[in-house]
C-alpha cells in the first residue's frame, strides 16, 4: 500500500470537486465508477454478444472494400461493415435506411445508441446526463464537393444540400444523439484522433469520480473508408501493403483501416445500485499524456506512455504485479509496436513478461476515433469471461517485441485488473484501468 503522503498528493492533483472528494471519505463505495451498458458496431459484429463470440473465435473482418470502387487504389482492403448487414440491422431497429446516403458514420452511431437504450435505462427523472463522443474527420467524397460548389447551381438550389455541409461538423453526432432523447447534461466532442473515444471515457470517468455527474453516455464513432481517407493513410505509409494487420510480428508492415462505433453507459456506483442496474465492470483509474515529439511517429523513448501507465497504477493504488492483462493499442506499424512494448516493460518491469497482451486490431482493423471504445469493450469482455483474446496474424514475433501477445488463439486467463491502451496522432496517449466488479 502507498503511504499517506503519496495518496494525499494524488488527491490534490486530481481533485476537481473539493466537497465531493471530502465526502468520498465517508464511504468505501462513494465515487466508484461502474460500467452498466455497452454497445458495439464493428467489422466483425454488431452487438456485444456477437462481438464477444467473434473475438473469441479469432474472426477477421478484413475484406476487400465494397462501399466504393477502390479497385485502382494501391491498397483496397479494410475492416468494412458491409451494407447488407447494416440495412438488416437498421430495419430491425426501425431506423431510416436512407440515412446511409447522408452519413454512414451517423448510422453506425445510431445503431450503437439504439442497442444501448434497448438494453439499459437512463435516469429518466432529470436527464441531466453527460454525453462525450470521440470522432474524427468527417466522411468526404469528391462528388459531394461537386454538389456544393458547382457553378451550375443557384443559391436557392444549393440551400437544399445542407446534409453535405452538416455532416462536416465534427460535433454533429453528439448533438444528434442528445437531441434524440433530450439530454441536458454536459455534451462534448473529442477529436484527439485514435485516442479520441478512450479519452472521452476517461473524461466522463473523472467527472463521475468527482461528483460532477451521475451518469454518462460515452464512446466514439469513425470511418476513414472513403477515397480521401484510404488514399491519405496510404500516402502516410501507415497501411499494410499485404493487407494484413499483424501486430508485433517481425514482418508487420502497417495497419489496416476499419470503421465502426461503440458506446458505454457509465455511472456512479450509488446510481447503479439504486436503479438495480447490471454492472459489467469498474473503471478504477485513467491517465492521459502527450509525447510532444512528432505528429505521426511515437517517441521512441516511450517516456510519456510509460509515465501514463505508472500514473494510472499510482492513482488506483496498484503495483505492477496487480495487472493481469493489457488490451494493447497494437497497430502493427513498425514503430508503434516497438514503442508500446518498451513502455509496458519500463512501467511494469519484470512483471511485463507474466501478463497476457492482446491486439484486437488484427481482427477488426483500426477504427481510428472509435478504436479506444472498441478496445475497452473487448477488455471488459475479457475481464468478465477470464479470457485473453488472440492477436491473429502473428507468425514470428519481432525480437524487440518479446512479450506474451496471445498469438493466434484465445486463452483462458484469470483477469481481475486490466489496462487498455490507446494512442493517437499528435502523441496523445490514454491509459484506462478496469477491474472485475465486486460489491466490496
Amino acid at each position: 500500500m502507498k503511504n499517506n503522503s503519496e495518496n494525499k498528493k494524488i488527491n490534490q492533483d486530481h481533485q476537481f470537486n473539493v466537497n465531493n472528494a471530502n465526502n468520498a471519505n465517508n464511504s468505501n463505495n462513494a465515487n466508484r465508477v461502474v460500467v452498466t451498458g455497452m454497445s458495439i458496431v464493428s467489422p466483425i459484429a454488431i452487438g456485444v454478444d456477437e462481438y464477444f463470440n467473434a473475438l473469441k473465435n479469432a474472426t477477421s473482418g478484413i475484406t476487400t472494400v465494397s462501399n466504393f470502387d477502390a479497385s485502382s487504389f494501391p491498397i483496397s482492403v479494410a475492416g468494412e461493415i458491409k451494407n447488407k448487414k447494416l440495412i438488416q440491422k437498421l430495419n430491425e431497429k426501425n431506423i431510416d435506411v436512407s440515412l446511409m446516403n447522408i452519413d454512414r458514420k451517423l448510422v453506425f452511431l445510431l445503431l450503437a445508441f439504439e442497442e444501448l437504450l434497448t438494453n439499459n435505462q437512463i435516469n429518466n427523472e432529470s436527464k441531466i446526463i453527460d454525453m462525450i463522443i470521440g470522432t474524427g474527420i468527417e466522411e468526404f467524397f469528391i462528388e459531394d464537393a461537386k454538389k456544393i460548389v458547382t457553378k451550375e447551381k443557384t443559391i436557392e438550389e444549393l440551400k437544399g444540400r445542407s446534409p453535405y455541409i452538416i455532416r462536416a461538423i465534427e460535433d454533429y453526432p453528439t448533438f444528434y444523439l442528445n437531441q434524440k432523447i433530450k439530454l441536458k447534461g454536459v455534451a462534448l466532442t473529442n477529436v484527439s484522433n485514435c485516442a479520441a473515444s478512450a479519452q472521452a471515457i476517461g473524461i466522463a470517468y473523472q467527472r463521475i469520480k468527482h461528483g460532477l455527474c451521475e451518469q454518462a453516455i460515452v464512446g466514439g464513432v469513425d470511418s476513414m473508408l472513403n477515397p480521401f481517407g484510404l488514399l491519405g493513410f496510404t500516402r502516410l505509409g501507415a497501411l499494410s501493403e499485404r493487407g494484413r494487420c499483424s501486430p508485433f510480428d517481425s514482418k508487420r508492415d502497417g495497419t489496416v483501416l476499419g470503421e465502426g462505433a461503440g458506446l458505454l453507459l457509465i455511472e456512479s456506483y450509488e446510481s447503479a445500485i439504486k436503479r438495480g442496474a447490471k454492472i459489467h465492470s469498474e473503471i478504477i483509474a485513467y491517465t492521459s499524456s502527450c509525447d510532444a515529439y512528432n505528429l505521426t511517429h511515437p517517441d521512441p523513448s516511450a517516456q510519456a506512455v510509460s509515465w501514463a501507465i505508472e500514473q494510472t497504477l499510482k492513482k488506483a493504488n496498484l503495483y505492477p504485479q496487480d495487472i493481469d492483462y493489457i488490451n494493447a493499442h497494437g497497430t502493427a506499424t513498425p514503430l508503434n509496436d516497438i514503442t508500446e512494448t518498451l513502455a509496458i516493460k519500463k512501467a511494469l518491469g519484470d512483471h511485463a513478461y507474466k501478463i497476457k497482451i492482446s491486439a484486437i486490431k488484427s481482427m477488426i482493423g483500426h477504427l481510428i476515433a472509435a478504436a479506444g471504445v472498441a478496445g475497452v469493450i473487448a477488455t471488459i469482455l475479457s475481464i468478465k469471461n477470464n479470457m485473453a483474446f488472440p492477436t491473429i496474424n502473428i507468425k514470428n514475433v519481432d525480437a524487440d517485441c518479446d512479450l506474451d501477445y496471445v498469438a493466434n488463439g484465445t486463452q483462458e486467463h484469470k483477469i481481475n485488473i486490466a489496462l487498455c491502451n490507446s494512442f493517437g496522432f499528435g502523441g496523445f496517449n490514454s491509459i484506462l484501468a478496469l477491474k472485475k466488479f465486486n460489491m466490496d
